[in-house]
C-alpha cells in the first residue's frame, strides 16, 4: 500500500487496527470484485446455470445503479436475464436499453442480438428472444448503411429463425456480396446454403 497505509502483515493478528485495516482494504477492492466476476461469468455463459446467473444479476444491479447508461453492464444485465427469464422480462429490458444505452452502437446491438440466434448458442430459461434479436440487429444494420457482412449475416439469421427464409436469404446474399475476405465469404455462403436447402419449393403453374 501506498502513503500511510500500513501493511496488513504487520498489523497485530485480532487488534481493532487490524480489523479496521481490513475492512478498508475489502471497501478499496469492493468496485472492482463485481466486474471481475461479471466478466468471468460471461466468459463461461453456455454453462451458467438460471441461479448463478440471478446471484450475478443483482451484482450487476448495483453497477448500473452507480453507472445507468453503461452499455456494458446493459448488455451483461440482459444476458442474466435471459439466462433466469421469463421471457418477457428479457423483451422488455431489452427494448428498453436498444432505446437507450446501445441505441447508437451497432456492434453493441449487434453482440445483443448474435448472443440469442448464434446457432451454437444454449438458449436460457427465456428461450430464444427473437423479437429483441431482430430489432437490434435491424437498427444495427441501419445504423451501418446496410454494409457490414456481419451484421447482415445476423439478421439474416433472426430472420430464418423467426420463419422469413425468403428475407433471410436476401440478407444473406447481401452479406456475402459484403465480404471482404475469401474465407469471410466461404462462411457466408455455407450459411447461404443453408438457408437455400430450407426454401420453400416454388408453386407448381
Amino acid at each position: 500500500p501506498s502513503g500511510g497505509d500500513e501493511p496488513l502483515g504487520r498489523i497485530v493478528p485480532g487488534s481493532d487496527a487490524r480489523t479496521a485495516a481490513i475492512s478498508a482494504d475489502a471497501e478499496r477492492r469492493a468496485p472492482y470484485e463485481g466486474p471481475r466476476k461479471l466478466d468471468a461469468a460471461l466468459e463461461h455463459y453456455d454453462t451458467l446455470d438460471a441461479a448463478a446467473a440471478t446471484d450475478l444479476l443483482g451484482i450487476c444491479e448495483e453497477g448500473l445503479a452507480r453507472e445507468p447508461d453503461s452499455p456494458q453492464l446493459a448488455y451483461t444485465k440482459y444476458l442474466l436475464v435471459a439466462k433466469t427469464g421469463p421471457k418477457e422480462k428479457a423483451s422488455a429490458w431489452g427494448e428498453q436499453i436498444e432505446a437507450g444505452p446501445l441505441a447508437k452502437l451497432p456492434q453493441a446491438l449487434h453482440l445483443l442480438a448474435w448472443a440469442t440466434v448464434d446457432p451454437k448458442a444454449k438458449p436460457g430459461a427465456a428461450g430464444r428472444d427473437l423479437d429483441t434479436a431482430l430489432a437490434a440487429a435491424t437498427k444495427a444494420d441501419e445504423l451501418t448503411a446496410h454494409g457490414d457482412p456481419s451484421i447482415l449475416d445476423t439478421l439474416a439469421r433472426a430472420r430464418f429463425w423467426k420463419g422469413d427464409v425468403t428475407q433471410a436469404i436476401e440478407l444473406q446474399k447481401a452479406a456475402v456480396a459484403a465480404a471482404k475476405s475469401e474465407g469471410d465469404k466461404a462462411e457466408l455462403q455455407r450459411t447461404l446454403d443453408e438457408y437455400l436447402a430450407s426454401a420453400p419449393a416454388p408453386a407448381s403453374r
